[in-house]
């Protein structure tokens, strides 16, 4: 599960590097998936970290999350991001 927590002022499931690279996912042999902390990702865009929920569900995918706790952000805005490449 990602958290609130951050790192250096970077929330831990908004930053790619900080989160997707850690040991258990990158060569840990890690085969779960990532559910974000209750509404975490929605909180990306409230804490000033996205420009808005489409940059916030971009940021926290790019990042490694899988799984969007309770908030519809996700479900709200990544298909359209995917449609356009993002």
């Amino acid at each position: 599960m990602s958290a609130y927590m951050d790192l250096n002022g970077v929330p831990r499931h908004g930053k790619q590097f900080s989160f997707a690279q850690c040991a258990a996912k990158k060569s840990g042999g890690f085969q779960g998936f990532v559910v974000s902390d209750w509404e975490s990702i929605a909180s990306l865009k409230t804490h000033g970290f996205a420009a808005d929920s489409a940059d916030a569900a971009i940021r926290a995918v790019n990042a490694g999350v899988n799984m969007e706790m309770t908030s519809s952000t996700f479900r709200d805005n990544l298909a359209a991001a995917v449609k356009v490449g993002l």
